[in-house]
């Protein structure tokens, strides 16, 4: 499924391991999420953190991005690998 046919109310599984409804039916780099466990929170993410889409029967679907996002997944990426060894 590519990341932007998520529509809200779409069950995902995060990079993460953890599960989230999608909340909006934006497309783009992020999209607002409410995770339930372990804790209530609702918030934006990027879909490159997005795993799996959950389907009604229980199946889990790869999540793909498209080529503009996947280049901006890959800048974002290596900024956060880059920041965190400045730390």
């Amino acid at each position: 499924m590519l990341a932007n046919d998520m529509k809200k109310g779409q069950v995902v599984v995060l990079r993460s391991g953890l599960r989230a409804t999608i909340r909006d039916n934006m497309k783009g780099m992020t999209r607002k999420v409410e995770i339930e466990e372990p804790a209530h929170e609702l918030g934006s993410i990027y879909v490159h953190k997005i795993a799996f889409a959950v389907l009604e029967d229980g199946s889990f679907e790869p999540i793909t991005l498209s080529p503009s996002q996947r280049k901006r997944a890959d800048w974002l990426i290596a900024f956060d690998q880059l920041s965190a060894t400045e730390i």
